[in-house]
């Protein structure tokens, strides 16, 4: 899967921005979501370890999935969000589905 600099969610422009790594609440992540500021964050490498394309891919899958959560109204739960991710990437990558 193709990362794009930016994507439509709900009307919103979202920019998607690569960083070496990324830290929430002092721990190593692989991704973060800025519903506020329309913003997505992926990381290049977790634990210092590079990040292969399907880790990539299902990170920015996952917070795609936050930021709709929010702006559709959805309420999902991060168990619910982790669940869609693997349910959708599985479903892109085994059908060679491509938008």
């Amino acid at each position: 899967m193709k990362i794009p600099p930016l994507i439509t969610i709900a009307g919103h422009q979202i920019k998607i921005v690569t960083k070496e790594k990324l830290e929430a609440d002092e721990a190593p992540c692989v991704g973060l979501a800025y519903t506020g500021q329309d913003l997505i964050h992926l990381a290049r490498t977790c634990h210092g370890v590079k990040l292969n394309s399907a880790q990539r891919a299902t990170a920015f899958l996952h917070e795609s999935l936050h930021i709709m959560s929010v702006l559709y109204g959805l309420n999902l739960t991060e168990k619910q969000v982790s669940q869609w991710e693997v349910v959708l990437y599985q479903y892109l990558h085994d059908n060679h589905l491509r938008f």
